[in-house]
């Protein structure tokens, strides 16, 4: 199964909007205390997943420099078969976008 970073971003982005506004006991009065925002565990979890996933690179600079590689010297060979059997697997099991 493939999951693609925008996929991530928006589960993240979900998640992250179940926060609770908090309210000190005995006074609903917001001039004279200021609102709270108080995220949960879980939230402060993905919070910190997502700030880790934004800090990785976006691609894998060590495939992508020997892909160059063998592009750049014509040894990129292409098995069409078994890519067209991907793509295949892929649309049966709804991953193509």
């Amino acid at each position: 199964m493939h999951i693609s970073n925008t996929q991530i971003q928006k589960a993240l982005e979900l998640s992250l909007h179940r926060v609770h506004v908090v309210h000190p006991a005995g006074s609903c009065d917001s001039a004279s205390q200021p609102d709270r925002l108080t995220l949960s565990r879980k939230a402060t979890e993905v919070q910190q997943i997502k700030q880790a996933l934004d800090a990785m690179p976006n691609t894998r600079e060590g495939v992508v420099r020997d892909l160059s590689r063998k592009l750049q010297a014509g040894d990129y060979k292409v098995d069409e078969q078994e890519l067209a059997g991907k793509m295949l697997d892929a649309a049966r099991q709804g991953r193509i976008i």
